[in-house]
């Protein structure tokens, strides 16, 4: 398998594990058998290849190099132009479908303030968390936010944001 340069396998924490990762390697070993070998030969067999059989390799490698970092600023380029919003909102990204707040991948690295922030926006009572450790208010909050689609802003699908 290649790995070049796909930073969420090495920053997401739990990535292995998650929906996306699965899908990911069912879209790779559909299309990346055909991507080995000498550059010649690779491509004379993507010339060969049809509209549709092109459109997965290439839906394949921009989720392959798809890198959002989550500080607003530093998405936008120079001239304005947000690539991972635009990627977003043409496919239909719905990152509810994909990530979960658990204590590996928001919840421990946050402070309890913001457990109880998400907690509260799904519509969940957040005060005893105030008394808790912070181990046991990260086991709460994660049972409270579990299934409830909630998002940090980093995440939020652009047209909420």
């Amino acid at each position: 398998m290649i790995d070049a340069g796909h930073d969420v396998r090495r920053q997401a924490a739990g990535y292995e594990q998650s929906k996306a990762a699965a899908a990911m390697q069912a879209a790779e070993a559909e299309v990346l058998p055909d991507m080995l070998g000498e550059p010649a030969e690779v491509f004379a067999r993507l010339l060969a290849l049809d509209e549709s059989q092109l459109v997965k390799i290439l839906a394949l490698f921009v989720g392959r190099s798809y890198n959002v970092i989550s500080q607003e600023a530093k998405r936008t380029n120079t001239h304005g132009f947000d690539a991972a919003a635009a990627i977003e909102q043409a496919v239909g990204v719905d990152m509810a479908d994909w990530w979960e707040p658990t204590e590996e991948t928001y919840l421990g690295a946050v402070a309890k303030a913001k457990m109880m922030e998400a907690v509260t926006e799904v519509g969940c009572d957040a005060a005893d968390l105030v008394s808790m450790k912070k181990g046991d208010a990260i086991i709460v909050a994660q049972q409270r936010l579990s299934g409830r689609r909630w998002l940090p802003a980093p995440l939020k699908a652009y047209s909420e944001a």
